[in-house]
Parts: structure tokens; C-alpha cells; sequence
């Protein structure tokens, strides 16, 4: 295990070091331990409870480190630096501990009870964890209520700080998730995580999530729920997948109908890399009516738009007559996605005809230049660009033939 003064500066910022040093010189570091290649320990802080430090580290320096403190900005917090210095500097301070594993593997069945049963009692919250089922060698389907009611609670208290409990929640639930589909039990797996779908989707209130742990949250366990179709016998399951499928285009219609903020963000690539060509029909047919409905909303553009995409990029999977896909592109007036249809389609005049016609702000001129070049239709671009009107727009748009 190799720690210099050097990896611990080059972790955090100046004023998150210093304040360390500050906090390690006034003996603020508590109940140190060392297990195998993790080091431990508690931190006074401002609030009442110390926060508690956890680094893992490796012959080449330091791997990872966590600590409970609310801090979310560059680099490691005061306290993981003031637990870096303590060792650093004074490495005696922690008592070596078996790893928790082997510590536990080492105690009889009537200690380990004992002892969940004074954690519990110490911390209620991991009476959840007790009530959940987990996965073993007989794959029978389990009961996932208790997912259901971790997710009630956790959403009932969502919104502002609430979402940080319920980002957590999910995190948790999702890890579950995993555990039965690295046993292989894929259809538990797909249940526990569309538990997670299935009551975020009654909500009706987008999260505040200022740092966004929440999406990061919730698109992990779309992710999960996604990769259960990488089995080839669970995805060949008509049903199954196509309860996978759902779920995920669930969530991010929700996500479009609360305005498009980031949740479920990923669930286009997914959908076009699981769907098969029996599925499209019913996707199509979602989309479109969620599609028209945003189309009556208060502000549609962003949605419908992105609806169109995906269905563009159905039509290419099921082979579409690309004139249709073409056509009713065109009586929406999305006229950027005529653009990248007729620029896949490798119709390159009639692609700049449609910019010189109805793509005039500077930002769409932008894009199709951007996308121009990166087709390999440099000179096409470049012509484009000084064809545009206005000098701040000539100069912008030929730098980003020049510099992409």
C-alpha cells in the first residue's frame, strides 16, 4: 500500500488540503482501522454524528474513497484528507482488522444472528435489507414486494433532499437486481428492477437532483434492466423482453411528457439495441400516440422532435420506405430531421437544399455543417458556410469546418 503526501494533494483542492491538515493536526481523525487494503474511520464535523471514511488503496496509491459528508465539489473532502494524513503520517493509529468477509465467515451461525439483530436494532433502516430476498441456486420467482415498499417510502419523502434518499434507495434496490443476474436468474432480475420503473413512474414530480444522483440513479437501474436482454434465452422470451422493452420506453416518455430533463436520457440506444423486428410494431405505435400528445402540450418542439428521431430510426431498423419516413417528416415540418435523413441517405443536393430552404438559424446552419464534415462532405460544408448570411455566421460556421 503506497500513500505520498503527493497523491493526497494531487486528489483534492488547495482549500479542501488545507483544511485537512487543519483537521488531522487537531486530532479530529477517530476510531481508525485498517482491513487488508481499506482503511476506515470516523471524522467530527459539523454535524452530531462523526462522518464515516472508507479509502481503498493498492501498491500503485490510492484506488477509491468515500466519505458521508455532503461535500460534492472537485477532488476529496477535508475529512478523506485528514484520514490520508493520520496514516500517512502516524500509521500505528490503526488497529489491523480481518477483512469484513473473512470476519464474518470466521463467527457461528448464532453470532451472526446476535449480531444482525443488534445492528437492526442500532440502525432500523437495514431491516430492509433482511426483508429482501436474495439470490440462490433454486431460481423460484420471489416475492418483490418489499422492493415495492422501499420505493414507496423512499418516493413519499422525494423532492429536494429527499431525492438523495431516493437516489440511494435505488441504488440499492438495483445492486439486488444484479446480484440475480449474475447468478443467472434473469427473470428475478428483470422483475426487481422494473419494480424500480413501475413506482417511479407513479410519480407525478420531476426531482429538484441538483447534482444529479437521482438520474445517475435511475438510469443505472434502466441499464440493468437493459442488459437482462443480453441473455440470449431470457431475450428470446417474447414476453420478457417485451416487458423490458415497455418499461424503458415508460420511462422516458415520462421523462418527455415532465420536459426532457436527463432521466432516462439513454433509453433511445437502448431500445435500437435490444428491439427485434417483431417488437417494432408495438413501439411504433406507443410513440406515436405519445408523440401527438405532446404535440398539444405547452411546449412541444423538444419532444416531438425527439419522438420523430426515434422513429426515424425504427423505420431505418424495419426498413421503411425511406419516401415515407421522408414524407411525414416533412408534414410536421421537422425539417432538420429531413436534413439527417437525406444525409444518411447519401442525397447530398437535396440535403443542402432543405438547409438553404427552411433551415435558417444559426445554430440548425451549425449542425448541418457539423454534420456535413463529419460525413466527409468537407468542400459541400465549407461552401455552405460562406453561402450563409451574415458575417458572424460566415466566421463561425467556416471555423467549425476548419477546426471539427
Amino acid at each position: 500500500m503506497k500513500i505520498t503526501e503527493k497523491m493526497i494533494r494531487e486528489r483534492a483542492n488547495e482549500q479542501s488540503f488545507s483544511r485537512g491538515q487543519g483537521y488531522y493536526r487537531s486530532g479530529m481523525i477517530l476510531n481508525t482501522i485498517k482491513r487488508g487494503n481499506i482503511l476506515e474511520g470516523f471524522c467530527e464535523g459539523s454535524e452530531a454524528v462523526p462522518y464515516h471514511i472508507q479509502v481503498m488503496c493498492s501498491d500503485k496509491g490510492i484506488d477509491f474513497a468515500t466519505c458521508t459528508c455532503p461535500y460534492s465539489f472537485e477532488g476529496d473532502c477535508k475529512h478523506i484528507v485528514a484520514l490520508l494524513l493520520t496514516f500517512l503520517n502516524e500509521p500505528e493509529k490503526f488497529a489491523e482488522k480481518l477483512p469484513l468477509e473473512q470476519s464474518l465467515q470466521e463467527r457461528s451461525r448464532e453470532e451472526l444472528v446476535a449480531l444482525m439483530i443488534k445492528m437492526i436494532e442500532k440502525y432500523p433502516d437495514l431491516q430492509n435489507l433482511v426483508d429482501r430476498p436474495v439470490p440462490g441456486k433454486r431460481q423460484i420467482e420471489v416475492d418483490v414486494d418489499s422492493f415495492r415498499r422501499e420505493m414507496d417510502y423512499a418516493l413519499r419523502h422525494y423532492g429536494g433532499w429527499g431525492d438523495t434518499t431516493a437516489a440511494h434507495t435505488i441504488w440499492s434496490i438495483a445492486d439486488t437486481g444484479g446480484e440475480f443476474a449474475e447468478q443467472g436468474d434473469l427473470h428475478n432480475a428483470s422483475r426487481i428492477y422494473r419494480v424500480i420503473v413501475e413506482e417511479f413512474l407513479k410519480t407525478h414530480d420531476y426531482p429538484a437532483d441538483d447534482e444529479g444522483e437521482f438520474a445517475d440513479a435511475y438510469n443505472n437501474a434502466l441499464e440493468g434492466l437493459a442488459g437482462c436482454l443480453d441473455d440470449t434465452a431470457f431475450a428470446d422470451d417474447a414476453a420478457e423482453r417485451q416487458m423490458v422493452l415497455r418499461a424503458l420506453l415508460d420511462s422516458y416518455i415520462w421523462d418527455m411528457d415532465e420536459g426532457g430533463y436527463g432521466i432516462a436520457e439513454g433509453v433511445p440506444e437502448l431500445l435500437l439495441r435490444y428491439v427485434r423486428p417483431e417488437d417494432i410494431s408495438d413501439l411504433r405505435r406507443r410513440v406515436e400516440i405519445a408523440q401527438k400528445r405532446k404535440s398539444q402540450s405547452s411546449y412541444p418542439e423538444w419532444g416531438v422532435r425527439a419522438y420523430a428521431s426515434l422513429l426515424m430510426q425504427l423505420d431505418e431498423l424495419d426498413e421503411t420506405n425511406p419516401e415515407e419516413t421522408l414524407q411525414r417528416l416533412r408534414e410536421q415540418e421537422l425539417f432538420g430531421l429531413v436534413f439527417d435523413k437525406l444525409l444518411s441517405l447519401h442525397r447530398i443536393d437535396e440535403a443542402i437544399s432543405i438547409v438553404e430552404q427552411h433551415l435558417h438559424a444559426l445554430h440548425e446552419r451549425l449542425d448541418a455543417v457539423e454534420k456535413l464534415a463529419s460525413a466527409g462532405q468537407t468542400e459541400t460544408a465549407i461552401r455552405l458556410a460562406e453561402a450563409s448570411n451574415g458575417q458572424e455566421a460566415d466566421t463561425r460556421l467556416t471555423d467549425c469546418v476548419m477546426t471539427g
